[in-house]
């Protein structure tokens, strides 16, 4: 047998910067749903906020109260929220008027839609409302639908928020 040759050095092997960036961009593309929790929503016009809700109504709310839902063998909770109504806008709601939204607090379990209003006994607001009962946020653009109304000052207006 003949002997061959060593090579007494090594040469190290450079990665390609072309794979190298898109290989960052494939790992950076694969981790991006992991951190997206917020919701994104347009804020739309006054003419379409008015335009897109069933119902406009200036209310006070009168109770807040969490349930669980099941639907086949998904769980959520949902936040009922009652409401009494000072001032019909537009449409004329059911009564009671009672806003179903998706997510609330039962015990130590919390469920939370990012960018959806939290609603307390005795805030008053204007309500632009679509769908309810039928989809997750019954506000239209969902904390675009909601201006609260602010305490009387000295005055006899009533200011909005």
């Amino acid at each position: 047998m003949r002997n061959r040759p060593r090579l007494s050095t090594v040469i190290p092997r450079v990665p390609h910067p072309k794979i190298s960036a898109w290989a960052a961009l494939g790992l950076a593309l694969c981790l991006l749903p992991l951190r997206s929790l917020a919701t994104s929503v347009v804020a739309p016009e006054f003419d379409s906020l008015v335009s897109q809700s069933d119902y406009v109504v200036r209310a006070v709310v009168k109770s807040v109260n969490s349930e669980w839902r099941i639907d086949g063998s998904n769980r959520s909770i949902i936040t009922k929220v009652e409401l009494t109504v000072r001032e019909m806008i537009k449409g004329t709601p059911p009564t009671p008027l009672v806003l179903e939204m998706l997510g609330g607090t039962i015990g130590e379990t919390t469920m939370r839609v990012d960018g959806a209003p939290k609603f307390r006994v005795g805030d008053e607001d204007i309500l632009f409302i679509h769908g309810n009962g039928r989809q997750f946020s019954p506000l239209v653009g969902i904390m675009y639908g909601r201006y609260a109304v602010a305490p009387p000052s000295t005055g006899s207006a009533t200011p909005v928020t």
